[in-house]
């Protein structure tokens, strides 16, 4: 039976995850599947960061996975995926690499990704499809996102059938030569250049009556404004997270030494 202060220190180690998810290091598997998917779209590999688990803020949201700027920096991009959706060795989890990743270009796609934390231009535009159409697959930004998750998938699993791979866990990486080249000659029109941001163009449409009413003269008249309201909150939105975030995480991992402490008592008086 575990003693309680090794109980504790367990409880803290899994507190701090939660708090600050482990950073992954993509298999050369992946990322030649990557480099292959997303080939001359100019993505700056260095710049994006790969998390198991899902911020902490974002923990009850339901994704499964998502990509978002970093918090202190101008041009990084940091993608999370939920624990149990984090399945490397499977074609499904491999798709949904790829459907991050895209968002990843998309970040790239909107002043080449640059901006203060979480104030970029993409995420004004993500956060008025939100506003417009909801959380689904009709989301303009991440409609093209799914469809080319979509015919990856198609394409890898027809490739890997070629192939007679069983097991992919082990042949993937065992026969991950075999399993590239065939991709890659069987699935080179995947490759997403069909879809280029520009950014008044999508917010004009993102603009409310460009799909539920289809009222293109109200469309017009609310352009403007709703642009600069979007902005704005964007604007605010980074600021407030850039203010608050370190505070909550401060008191947070105040939580976290605590139960350090209380593991170390436990242990030093043999509980």
């Amino acid at each position: 039976m575990l003693k309680q202060s090794v109980k504790i220190r367990h409880k803290a180690e899994r507190f701090y995850e939660w708090l600050f998810p482990r950073e992954i290091q993509l298999s050369g598997f992946l990322q030649e599947v990557l480099e292959l998917v997303y080939q001359g779209k100019d993505i700056e590999w260095k710049q994006v960061k790969f998390y198991y688990g899902l911020p902490w803020f974002m923990y009850y949201a339901g994704n499964e996975a998502s990509t978002m700027p970093a918090t202190y920096d101008s041009h990084s991009i940091h993608v999370y995926y939920r624990k149990s959706m984090w399945s490397p060795h499977s074609i499904r989890g491999i798709s949904t690499v790829v459907h991050e990743c895209f968002h990843v270009m998309q970040f790239r796609q909107v002043l080449d990704g640059w901006g203060l934390g979480f104030f970029r231009f993409f995420l004004v535009l993500y956060f008025s499809g939100y506003a417009s159409l909801g959380r689904s697959r009709k989301h303009l930004i991440e409609l093209p996102a799914f469809t080319e998750e979509d015919k990856f998938r198609e394409c890898f699993e027809n490739a890997v059938a070629e192939l007679s791979i069983t097991d992919p866990e082990e042949d993937f990486y065992e026969r991950h030569e075999a399993v590239l080249e065939k991709f890659a000659a069987s699935c080179s029109h995947i490759s997403p250049h069909a879809y280029n941001i520009n950014y008044w163009q999508l917010m004009h449409a993102l603009t409310p009556g460009a799909f539920r009413i289809g009222n293109h003269k109200l469309r017009r008249i609310l352009f403007f404004p709703w642009m600069l309201t979007w902005n704005i909150i964007a604007f605010s939105a980074t600021v407030f997270i850039a203010i608050l975030k370190p505070i909550l995480e401060g008191i947070l991992l105040f939580g976290y030494f605590i139960l350090l402490s209380a593991a170390g008592v436990l242990s030093l008086i043999g509980m």
